[in-house]
């Protein structure tokens, strides 16, 4: 449908009357001969109906041939605006040094971002990509995705994977970093045991080196050798090791959290202060002010001259104090959302598996007392030298 309407607005079209008698014989010679008319419909002294610009004339002669009269009712397309502007030579003019600059920006590059960047800067993997070639401004033709990662493997060690996605004038470049390699623990000619640094039952071991004096299920208390770094070959000699061992086991843990019935909070602001800010080509012409309560942003781009001029609106969300009154009841249920997120900042360590708890209410807050059975990993490394 899209390209059919782009075909009439190129070629031109008319919408026309026809009247006298039997109107829709028109219709039947236009077919009969195969010229296209379209979006006929009945009027009270006849019918009207569109063609082409080219073939109206042709559908007139066969209207006059039948005893019909036809009547251009309007004209639409691109014959005609050419027809009507075709002596002011500065709006053609402009329209085609317009048309060019398109053409010429649209062939360049104007905007790119950076994803998955931790370690690496962002700004300053922009740079190193702008020193290849992929900068704004720089022609579509004379970028080589490959290339430039190939390039950019041999710039830093920790890329593990890049990709550059040109998607028009836009490139996305997407890292993924290698993994940090692990910190080196055994010092040279180093010894140490894998201690429990809390009293627990052991749930699981997973050991790296050392040998294992308990199994699942065994109770160790806070001190206890878990691994030793005292271990023997398989021809009975012995040998000294640095140990080392995750041991995961059920802690009990006491903790207590006292939530006040009127407590002075800093929340969020439902309602934010929004600023804009003006870009020409991606570069910021007039710079957003940042209010100084503000704890978090949301912002969005507004095209205005497709990509040469941008309004960044930014959303800032302040902190605003106000004072909070609970019940001993939602005083009781922010203590447990506070116990549960307590544990969930360990993160993922450490698993909450069984509580129990008790509430003393009190006359100006209520305390939470709370005994919990959680899965950490206890293992302390602690070396000792041989004498």
């Amino acid at each position: 449908m899209i390209v059919l309407r782009l075909l009439r607005l190129l070629r031109g079209t008319v919408s026309f009357w026809v009247r006298g008698a039997m109107p829709e014989k028109l219709l039947n010679l236009c077919a009969r001969r195969g010229l296209p008319v379209w979006g006929a419909r009945p009027l009270s002294q006849g019918l009207c109906a569109e063609t082409y610009a080219d073939r109206y004339r042709q559908v007139s002669r066969l209207a006059a041939g039948a005893g019909l009269r036809t009547r251009i009712r309007k004209k639409r397309g691109l014959p005609f605006l050419r027809h009507r502007y075709r002596r002011r030579w500065g709006l053609l003019a402009g329209s085609a040094a317009a048309c060019a600059l398109m053409w010429y920006l649209c062939g360049h590059l104007w905007t790119i971002s950076a994803v998955g960047c931790r370690t690496i800067g962002e700004q300053q993997l922009l740079e190193a990509l702008a020193q290849r070639g992929l900068r704004s401004g720089a022609r579509l033709s004379a970028i080589d995705p490959w290339t430039l990662c190939q390039e950019m493997y041999l710039w830093d060690d920790r890329i593990s994977w890049i990709a550059i996605n040109l998607r028009g004038t836009t490139a996305q470049v997407i890292v993924s970093e290698c993994e940090p390699p692990p910190a080196v623990i055994d010092p040279e000619n180093g010894c140490a045991n894998v201690v429990a640094a809390a009293d627990g039952v052991i749930h699981r071991l997973e050991i790296y080196e050392g040998q294992a004096l308990v199994s699942k299920g065994d109770t160790v208390s806070r001190g206890d050798v878990i691994v030793s770094g005292v271990t023997q070959d398989e021809f009975g000699g012995v040998q000294l090791k640095y140990a080392r061992a995750k041991v995961l086991a059920g802690v009990w843990e006491e903790t207590a959290i006292a939530v006040p019935y009127e407590e002075l909070v800093t929340a969020e602001d439902p309602v934010p202060v929004v600023t804009r800010g003006l870009s020409v080509f991606g570069k910021p012409l007039l710079a957003e002010q940042r209010p100084p309560a503000a704890i978090r942003s949301e912002t969005r781009e507004i095209r205005i001259l497709y990509l040469f001029l941008s309004v960044c609106e930014t959303a800032w969300f302040c902190s605003e104090q106000k004072t909070i009154s609970r019940s001993p009841f939602e005083a009781k249920e922010e203590a447990m959302r506070r116990l549960h997120a307590l544990y969930a900042r360990q993160g993922d360590g450490v698993t909450l598996l069984r509580e129990e708890v008790s509430a003393e209410e009190g006359e100006r807050a209520l305390t939470l007392r709370a005994l919990c059975y959680v899965e950490k990993d206890i293992a302390e490394v602690r070396e000792f030298s041989v004498g």
